[in-house]
């Protein structure tokens, strides 16, 4: 279940801003949802109770969304979202799975009648409150809008089981979302999109290096570019990111910005959207002993950091690329000394001047 209601929700939009050694909690389309549920007008009294619960759509300017719960309260485990901008349909579903761990790929498939729609998720877990959340994109096609405007009951089967949700209402409900997006097909780069929630530096400096494309493609539009790293005092500094996502190689980034370390001067957020980077150039920071095989603690341990050399710890591991992220986990490749290594790990961040939290 969701633990927020309006002033968790401000907390939350508190937390997207930029500081120093810190990150945005959520991606942008899930505090759509939770600001849904946070300022709806319908709004619910403090108990939980099964007639209570019920479908409530909402539209904003640039988005809008479908949601099955209790508005203002800490329950609401199945939504639909989009945005204006056109890239399908953002399904999010409260659950966890028999194998729960940070990108782990579940199909979910939705039931109403004789309607089907199966739809692929991954998995992660929400650090704020241990919840884990599958989430995928669709298409709002005529099948789905059938499904979703259905009398009776929807069933959302998962490998392990399946959960009945009355539909009642959802027709009325569902009207500003498939106002606002019918007809959006999934763009090619948000299909098969792992999602991840980590900050990275920037290490690249040639002109290519950085660039920040509109596709996971090298030959994708570029819609900007990162700073190199630049020199304060006697120290050098590189620009850091939100990462949001990662697709074959490539990092989709939905913000950088430059922290000023020694003069404490506001933030400079150097790109907002959504834009793709590769991993080659990025970096972060280590705070966790162990590198595991797969992004999981009962992996098997690949490195233990803590016991390379007695004048270092995670934190003195030198890391050279990115490969991979999936929720809070992001698979690395460094060296520690003259000790090369590769594999996956947590407790990650990507302040420049401290260890992380």
């Amino acid at each position: 279940m969701w633990d927020f209601g309006f002033g968790k929700a401000l907390a939350l939009m508190a937390c997207s801003r930029p500081r120093k050694g810190s990150r945005s909690l959520i991606r942008p389309h899930l505090l759509t949802w939770l600001l849904a549920l946070a300022f709806s007008p319908f709004m619910a009294g403090p108990a939980v109770a099964q007639d209570d619960l019920a479908w409530h759509g909402s539209v904003e300017e640039s988005s809008a969304a479908l949601f099955y719960g209790i508005p203002g309260t800490d329950y609401g485990p199945l939504s639909f979202t989009c945005s204006r901008e056109g890239d399908g349909l953002t399904f999010t579903y409260i659950h966890e799975p028999i194998e729960a761990y940070d990108g782990v790929e579940v199909e979910v498939l939705l039931q109403a009648g004789d309607i089907e729609v199966p739809i692929r998720t991954f998995g992660w877990r929400l650090a704020l409150d241990d919840t884990f959340v599958l989430e995928g994109k669709a298409e709002l096609d005529d099948r789905l809008i059938d499904l979703l405007t259905s009398r009776g009951m929807l069933f959302v089967f998962v490998g392990d089981g399946v959960e009945e949700f009355p539909l009642e209402g959802a027709r009325e409900a569902a009207a500003p979302l498939i106002e606002t997006c019918r007809g959006q097909e999934i763009a090619p780069e948000a299909a098969d999109v792992r999602m991840c929630d980590i900050s990275a530096w920037f290490n690249g400096t040639g002109p290519e290096e950085l660039d920040i494309r509109a596709a996971p493609r090298p030959d994708a539009p570029v819609i900007g570019s990162m700073p190199p790293p630049y020199r304060v005092q006697d120290f050098t500094f590189k620009t850091e990111m939100e990462i949001s996502g990662f697709k074959q190689g490539w990092f989709r980034i939905s913000q950088a910005f430059v922290i000023d370390y020694i003069f404490d001067e506001e933030t400079k957020v150097v790109f907002n959207g959504e834009g793709w980077v590769q991993g080659d150039h990025l970096g972060l920071l280590i705070n966790h002993r162990y590198l595991y095989e797969k992004p999981s603690s009962d992996a098997m341990v690949v490195a233990d950091l803590s016991k390379i050399d007695e004048r270092a710890g995670p934190d003195s591991f030198a890391v050279q690329r990115l490969h991979a992220c999936a929720g809070s986990w992001v698979e690395v490749e460094g060296h520690l000394f003259s000790r090369h290594h590769r594999g996956w790990t947590r407790g990650t961040c990507s302040n420049q001047v401290t260890t992380c939290p």
